[in-house]
């Protein structure tokens, strides 16, 4: 799941339903067509169009005023789109001098410090964000999605609680927090998390990939596999979810079958060594030896091109 896309999403539909409500003696010259912009700025599908769009709002508005700040904010939303992180974070800087005290310029500012793994940075914006508004659900969800991806698994715990206990039925932080359960093999409370999580949004790959999981390592197979499935027709691609499902097939004995769904996920990705590794096990059930050797030795090999790769990659 893209998470930004679910937080720019969600941010604009509140954004722009409380500017519905700003009085007309209020608006600045040019409103209405200022707001039709802040609206395509925020919602268009193409990042391309809602850099136009964003810009054409920050134009009008003089590069003052909150109409701007949210113009940068959803400028920088479209960079980031297109990995575009530096461009990003100079938008959402612009959102914080035109706004000091607005938490959301900081918030997304530390998402994309995040996303360009510098984890100083980010780790001050979020918790500026959170000083500025502690009553906000998506800033804590923000700030332990930036702590999770840099390993601060506890801290990451315990915003996801506080987001939760400001708002019991945000379906993304429930499965967020799900999912982080299963990483730190509580199955049962991850069940109990993704279950709330899907009865509010039963369309998130990634919950039902996460309760496949939980359910799988609580020996519970059959009930998984229906669940990757789902993940599986939601998000045709997602490799994690035939994996998921070929161990769980696999453990119920049908190891061709487990052995098609590798299949499928190296079509997808023929370089990945997750899925040489799960067809290793695989063969290694059937008996074959000698397969399940050279399947670990290609994904050896694979993991170690791409942790070269990634050393080398600029920081």
């Amino acid at each position: 799941m893209n998470t930004a896309r679910h937080w720019r999403t969600a941010f604009a539909a509140g954004i722009l339903g409380a500017v519905a409500f700003t009085t007309s003696a209020a608006l600045p010259a040019r409103a209405d067509s200022i707001d039709e912009d802040l609206k395509d700025c925020a919602t268009r599908i193409s990042p391309g169009s809602r850099l136009d769009a964003c810009t054409d709002v920050i134009e009008a508005t003089h590069g003052e005023g909150h109409r701007a700040t949210l113009g940068y904010i959803f400028r920088g939303n479209a960079h980031m789109d297109r990995n575009e992180f530096d461009d990003a974070i100079t938008d959402f800087t612009h959102a914080t001098e035109v706004e000091p005290n607005y938490a959301g310029g900081y918030m997304w500012r530390c998402v994309a410090w995040a996303r360009k793994n510098d984890r100083e940075h980010a780790v001050a914006d979020c918790d500026r964000a959170v000083e500025l508004k502690p009553d906000g659900g998506a800033i804590f969800y923000t700030r332990a999605k930036m702590r999770s991806r840099f390993g601060d698994n506890d801290g990451a715990m315990a915003d996801y609680n506080r987001a939760i206990e400001l708002d019991p039925r945000d379906a993304a932080a429930l499965a967020a927090r799900g999912g982080l359960h299963v990483n730190r093999d509580e199955y049962e409370l991850a069940l109990a998390d993704l279950d709330r999580s899907l009865g509010i949004r039963p369309n998130s790959s990634q919950a039902r990939y996460d309760r496949g999981i939980a359910l799988g390592m609580l020996h519970r197979d059959r009930d998984a596999i229906p669940d990757f499935d789902q993940a599986i027709a939601l998000e045709p691609g997602f490799i994690e979810a035939y994996l998921g499902r070929a161990l769980a097939r696999n453990r119920g004995g049908d190891h061709d079958a487990a052995l098609a769904d590798v299949a499928k996920a190296m079509r997808i990705d023929a370089k990945s060594a997750q899925a040489f590794q799960v067809r290793a096990l695989i063969r290694r059930s059937k008996g074959d030896m000698d397969g399940a050797r050279e399947d670990d030795a290609r994904a050896a090999e694979l993991k170690a091109e791409k942790d070269a790769a990634s050393a080398a990659a600029p920081h």
